[in-house]
């Protein structure tokens, strides 16, 4: 089952907006969780991002991807629908590679926005989906490696992690690490990015959406199924939102 929020907006009450679709579902529902769920968070700026600002979060979530991966819960990591962008495109891999300032000059290189998600979101079952701020897209980059979340406290805490990585890639603030960034460098961004941002008292890193209700282990069968589902599945957000003819603010 996928269930679809409503566009919210960070200038407005969205918490409010989340604590009541959580009692609506949980007074008629019983929420479980499996391996194949995940949520995926879609945000963009005011006005819809500009080349200057992907080609920064481009950057910054390809140098910072392990460390964000550590964050995400073990059973998470290393899904068929959610990989590390590097581990898929293969022009990004070796430019990672080679070394910080190899990779920076070649997103820097990146002429328009079809050019920088060809080459970054070769298909959308990655940990940063570029595909739908393309030129006539919705608008939105998307965030996929959360895992799936049965509780309202585990929704707000992977959106505020979600808008504290976003405020953090666009921003002209950051200095990356000389070395490559480790768990605690990506702690002490987003803290301060959530601070700044207003979602500090949503943050938190003790793997509490971690605590989900197991409905049964995939067999390779069943694996391979939700896996072709998954590559079929247009993203009815993102239809909805083009045709709105509009791009939400943050996810």
């Amino acid at each position: 089952m996928e269930i679809i929020t409503s566009i919210l907006y960070t200038d407005r009450p969205w918490e409010n907006q989340l604590n009541l679709f959580w009692y609506t579902l949980t007074d008629s529902f019983e929420v479980r969780g499996d391996p194949s769920c995940g949520t995926h968070i879609h945000f963009s700026p005011v006005g819809g991002f500009t080349l200057a600002q992907l080609k920064k979060l481009t950057a910054f979530v390809t140098i910072f991807q392990p460390a964000i991966t550590a964050l995400i819960p073990s059973g998470r990591r290393g899904t068929d629908w959610c990989h590390a962008n590097a581990e898929v495109a293969e022009g990004l891999r070796a430019k990672y590679m080679a070394g910080r300032p190899v990779l920076l000059a070649w997103i820097e290189g990146f002429s328009d926005k079809s050019e920088l998600w060809e080459n970054i979101s070769p298909n959308k079952t990655v940990a940063w989906n570029f595909r739908n701020a393309r030129e006539g897209g919705c608008g939105t980059v998307e965030f996929r490696q959360p895992p799936g979340v049965v509780s309202n406290a585990a929704t707000k805490r992977w959106v505020a992690i979600a808008l504290a990585l976003f405020a953090a890639g666009i921003e002209p603030w950051l200095a990356y690490p000389v070395a490559a960034p480790t768990v605690e460098d990506l702690k002490i961004v987003l803290e301060h990015s959530a601070s700044r941002i207003g979602v500090s008292h949503l943050l938190s890193f003790d793997g509490e959406s971690e605590q989900t209700i197991p409905i049964n282990t995939l067999s390779a069968e069943e694996r391979e199924y939700i896996t072709l589902l998954k590559a079929q599945k247009p993203s009815i957000f993102a239809e909805n939102l083009e045709r709105r003819g509009g791009r939400g603010s943050s996810p």
